[in-house]
């Protein structure tokens, strides 16, 4: 159904009145770092975002399993939605270990007229979250 998101799913579950059932989810994870070259400089208003799809068993075709990541830069106008960007080298967090396609955007804000200014071309690549493991991302320079 459009607009669901799902974590992930298990047989029908059985519930019987006054019962206390336990669930035990287990899930494992690696986490997700985007590099940037160390000698790229950071526009003063920019950002970028990261889009990944899992791979495998035609789920990339659902949207419902696509993750989207952005940051900006501390003095652009989309900063205040969440962590800035501040460096070369951006820990995005914890991600279910698998298989995905991962497309790479970073932009400069220009003011007059407004328009989103493309730092390199998008990047497209394949990827593999490991159990325990960091998965670097390598962003292209100038």
């Amino acid at each position: 159904m459009d607009g669901e998101c799902s974590l992930g799913s298990s047989r029908p579950l059985v519930l019987v009145s006054g019962a206390a059932p336990l669930i035990e989810i287990t899930t494992t994870l690696g986490e997700l770092v985007l590099q940037f070259p160390n000698d790229f400089v950071l526009p003063d208003d920019g950002g970028f975002d990261v889009t990944l799809r899992r791979l495998g068993d035609e789920v990339e075709t659902r949207k419902r399993d696509q993750q989207w990541i952005r940051r900006a830069t501390p003095n652009s106008s989309q900063a205040g939605f969440g962590p800035t960007w501040r460096g070369s080298r951006v820990e995005l967090g914890r991600i279910a270990t698998g298989r995905y396609s991962v497309t790479l955007n970073a932009w400069r804000m220009q003011s007059q007229p407004s328009a989103q200014i493309p730092l390199f071309t998008p990047r497209q690549l394949e990827l593999e979250v490991r159990r325990g493991e960091t998965t670097v991302i390598e962003a292209p320079g100038r």
